[in-house]
């Protein structure tokens, strides 16, 4: 479980991490997820990954 830094918890399998052709990443929320997103007012959520040398860090950011 994920949690929110407001309260709540969110299972990781409602959020989808997708990548363009051309390397953009975007975030789909389902679910819990989309339910919890849309009562704090967060309409989108951008996120950057970095992986090197097997360590992967992830920083997303939602903004109204």
């Amino acid at each position: 479980m994920l949690r929110t830094c407001l309260s709540g918890s969110v299972p990781p399998a409602q959020i989808v991490i997708r990548r363009s052709g051309a390397g953009a990443t975007s975030v789909e929320l389902r679910g819990a997820a989309a339910e919890r997103a849309r009562a704090l007012g967060i309409d989108r959520v951008d996120v950057s990954i970095s992986c090197e040398r097997g360590l992967v860090i992830a920083v997303a950011l939602g903004t109204a």
